[in-house]
């Protein structure tokens, strides 16, 4: 699994109960942001377009 995601995902879920909408929109574009660079995004991208399982790296 992608644990990098997978940590930031449930950041999110424990922030909503306190943050606005507004705070919880802008710390999720935030976490978007920073994902989208990561290996692991590359990876599942890589995978999906060879139809073959992800190998993630926590990276």
């Amino acid at each position: 699994m992608p644990t990098k995601a997978l940590v930031r995902t449930r950041q999110l879920m424990h922030a909503a109960t306190s943050h606005s909408l507004e705070q919880q929109l802008s710390m999720e574009a935030s976490f978007i942001r920073e994902m989208g660079w990561s290996a692991d995004y590359r990876e599942g991208l890589q995978a999906f377009s060879q139809k073959r399982p992800p190998n993630f790296t926590g990276e």
